[in-house]
């Protein structure tokens, strides 16, 4: 027993000197190190997560419009229509009239009349009284 009383007294004076609390201190020191380390990494991922389902949600939403485009485009009167505006086709036997000044560049005359509320001519093309109204009054 009596080396037992001994052994703890040296370990109870060892406890107790500066050697002791300075690898305490150290080591402290490097869990909260390490802790917070670990932390920034985590929260770095959860920002980049956060910003990874935006961005799909964004996609998805790009995705959805462009297949409804993609749908609205299919139709023979869509695609025709496109054929008639972008690539100044026409069908055989029609004549085109184009009345300039008074719409907004790149804008058909047919979408200029029904802007300003005019009713546009069965044909497609716009009244000419409404061209005569846009020519000087507008």
């Amino acid at each position: 027993m009596g080396h037992d009383s001994t052994s703890d007294r040296g370990f109870r004076a060892f406890l107790k000197t500066r050697r002791f609390l300075m690898v305490n201190a150290a080591l402290s020191l490097f869990l909260v190190w390490a802790f917070v380390g670990e932390w920034r990494v985590n929260h770095d991922l959860a920002e980049e997560a956060t910003l990874k389902e935006r961005e799909a949600a964004s996609l998805e939403e790009e995705n959805h419009s462009m297949t409804e485009e993609t749908e609205r485009l299919a139709s023979a009167d869509a695609a025709e229509r496109e054929a008639r505006l972008k690539l100044n086709l026409k069908l055989p036997g029609e004549e085109v009239v184009i009345l300039r000044g008074f719409a907004e560049a790149g804008e058909d005359p047919v979408r200029a009349a029904v802007r300003s509320g005019d009713t546009p001519a069965p044909s497609g093309v716009v009244a000419n009284a409404a061209g005569w109204w846009h020519y000087f009054f507008k």
